[in-house]
């Protein structure tokens, strides 16, 4: 049987990040998943994706960032578009240590002894950046991961990147909701100021847990180089490529089936057996 439970979580910046729990009792293996860009943690289905977890013995704890444009009376659409735009690098790494302080100070009704940070897109990205910082990890999972820390102006002409500089904001239109989404030029800064901190082929280098990169071989929005590129980083680093699949691994928001797409499904099935392989070589 499968308990959830809903959490709000302490930020260190007066906002609390919503998040809920699935679990079953005497799960021992805990897994903490980071949403990616204009994403939330109940994106497209991923209550399916925590019941496939946690009905293999692997708590599932997934949170929104508290700057990612939701409010816990609101998570599900972005109703603080100053909060989204005065996101960056800095804060998510912020709000992983608080979801982890809460995590390490017996806040969740489990007795946990395996922890495994797993994130979605630029999600992949924060919690490659924080595993490489924090030796409390036990294995690290990325899906459809960037290999560098400079989403989403990786592919932006100088034209534009000087024009942001200049009007200290540029937009992105939301495919989903069309909505004008701000980006202050403090999330380039962020980004230039920690430019050792967040140089992610270099810092894995000395990654010294097992990582499993999962990408679809039809990422529309995050080539398979990427995820070769992090692969060559470390030896301790396997990919996965899911056939015929793109970002999202075939989800989309809402999604109101019953059940997870084929992608979906192996994308669980490749983690699940890494985490279970890993707890047992351990």
């Amino acid at each position: 049987m499968l308990h959830h439970q809903e959490l709000l979580i302490p930020s260190a910046f007066g906002r609390a990040m919503a998040a809920d729990l699935t679990y079953a009792v005497g799960s021992r293996i805990l897994a903490v998943y980071a949403h990616g860009i204009n994403g939330f943690k109940d994106w497209g289905g991923m209550d399916l994706i925590a019941n496939e977890f946690a009905s293999q013995g692997i708590a599932f704890l997934k949170f929104n960032f508290s700057h990612n444009g939701t409010t816990p009376d609101d998570p599900l659409s972005f109703v603080d578009l100053e909060a989204y735009g005065q996101d960056n690098y800095s804060i998510r790494q912020s709000d992983l240590k608080s979801v982890f302080n809460l995590v390490h100070s017996g806040g969740l009704p489990l007795d946990i002894n395996v922890v495994v940070l797993i994130g979605h897109s630029r999600g992949g990205v924060d919690a490659t950046i924080y595993a490489c910082q924090h030796d409390h990890l036990d294995a690290l999972i990325t899906w459809s991961a960037p290999s560098e820390a400079n989403t989403p102006w990786s592919s932006w002409d100088e034209e534009r990147l000087a024009e942001w500089k200049e009007q200290g904001v540029t937009y992105l239109v939301n495919g989903r909701t069309k909505q004008k989404m701000p980006l202050y030029y403090q999330l380039f800064k962020d980004v230039e100021s920690n430019a050792n901190r967040y140089d992610i082929l270099e810092r894995t280098k000395d990654l010294q847990i097992p990582w499993l990169i999962v990408h679809g071989d039809a990422d529309e929005a995050v080539s398979t180089q990427h995820a070769r590129k992090l692969a060559r980083s470390t030896k301790y680093a396997q990919v996965q490529l899911v056939p015929k699949t793109g970002h999202t691994f075939d989800r989309t928001h809402p999604w109101e089936q019953p059940s997870l797409p084929n992608a979906s499904i192996e994308l669980c099935e490749h983690s699940i057996r890494f985490i279970l392989d890993s707890v047992r070589s351990s």
